[in-house]
């Protein structure tokens, strides 16, 4: 098989989405594969371990007169690469991205496979999720509630259930890829195509993080927007003990600082705020433990990143942070309840900073369990591109 990465920046500028296919690939190019990415330089392909290749240039997916001029040099890479699959990530898979469709077109003309990458579920279903849940208390009984609701939608709306939720099936795709169970499980409400989900990888940090040493933080956190727990966030800042110092990163996408600033005015606590990192390992080996504060996820890629590095991790308990952190004692962190208040967050925070070994352990024992975990998917994965 020759795979295909169709995503609109190569190699990733920051953002899990455009990390999660990199890896992805990367996996596949190590299991035999010949992988080959649209977007970039050659020559960061090669050193990341996919094939060279003739390149597009990068393109903002949100200019549809910018798409447009795009798409030639894209049916050039797709003559040039012939890949039998076509792995086409976020947003480029995002019903409200109707505007690519010729790039489904080019793939169809050309005999490739196109498999949609599907990574947050659409605000919408997010929100009935959430309403489910305060309902039933029970995140297992909300999705019976939210997969009900789906169906309902199906029976009236047929294939434009698709448009509705913004699902990636909007477009005629062969199969999906999902990077957690819970997001695949309100995707495809008609059954349509084969589905398989591959949590991110864990390979790309850097055996030895680079650059100088930052200041040694108590807590640290990624990218404190609204729906990353951004009002939770700025509220254990605001009240967190003198003395304790926390580190927020502000992520490849988004300008989630500005308001963050304003929020955290008067704290006691010490906070630095980075912009940009070149090396998330210098992030990672810089702080005690990791702050989850996310009211959805895809999946949860930074806390599985931190648990790799030895970080222990404090989340809240939502189902696709689940599938990283893992349940009951084999969990690889401290999870708090989802509607919990600033005072459990503290509490819960203080419990790792004053007897951080065991938590460390756990992270160590989850990374193993996750590594196996990958090793099965990236095999798997393989079968389930041969099959379509």
């Amino acid at each position: 098989m020759r795979i295909g990465l169709l995503g609109p920046l190569w190699p990733p500028r920051g953002g899990g989405g455009e990390v999660y296919l990199q890896r992805i690939g990367i996996a596949l190019a190590a299991a035999g594969m010949e992988v080959f990415a649209c977007t970039g330089a050659a020559a960061p392909e090669a050193a990341a371990g996919l094939a060279p290749a003739a390149a597009a240039r990068d393109v903002d997916p949100d200019d549809p007169a910018a798409c447009a001029a795009w798409y030639p040099q894209v049916a050039a890479w797709l003559d040039a690469t012939r890949p039998t699959h076509l792995l086409v990530n976020a947003p480029f898979t995002r019903a409200s991205h109707a505007h690519a469709e010729p790039v489904y077109a080019m793939a169809r003309a050309r005999g490739c496979r196109i498999v949609g990458v599907h990574l947050d579920l659409d605000r919408g279903i997010v929100e009935g999720l959430a309403e489910a849940y305060a309902a039933t208390g029970d995140w297992e009984g909300a999705a019976r509630l939210g997969e009900a609701r789906l169906a309902e939608m199906a029976a009236s709306l047929g294939p434009g259930v698709h448009e509705e939720i913004g699902s990636p099936l909007v477009f005629d795709i062969d199969g999906l890829i999902a990077c957690s169970d819970w997001s695949g499980r309100f995707v495809d409400p008609l059954a349509r195509v084969p589905r398989f989900t591959v949590h991110p990888p864990m390979g790309g940090l850097s055996a030895e993080p680079g650059g100088p040493a930052l200041v040694r933080a108590d807590f640290g956190f990624v990218n404190p927007r609204r729906h990353k727990g951004g009002p939770t966030l700025a509220d254990i800042v605001r009240r967190a003990p003198e003395g304790w110092r926390f580190r927020a990163l502000q992520g490849g996408h988004g300008a989630a600082f500005a308001d963050f600033r304003v929020a955290i005015a008067g704290a006691a606590a010490e906070i630095d705020l980075i912009e940009r990192i070149d090396d998330m390992g210098r992030f990672y080996a810089s702080i005690g433990a990791l702050i989850v504060a996310s009211t959805y996820e895809g999946y949860g890629m930074v806390a599985v990143e931190a648990m790799a590095r030895g970080v222990p991790v404090v989340a809240r308990d939502y189902p696709a942070i689940r599938e990283a952190l893992g349940s009951g004692e084999g969990a690889g962190g401290l999870v708090v309840p989802f509607a919990a208040s600033t005072a459990e967050w503290l509490a819960a925070l203080e419990t790792v900073r004053s007897n951080p070994e065991p938590w460390r352990r756990a992270a160590a024992s989850r990374t193993r369990v996750l590594a196996a975990r990958e090793a099965e998917e990236i095999g798997a994965l393989v079968g389930f591109l041969r099959d379509l």
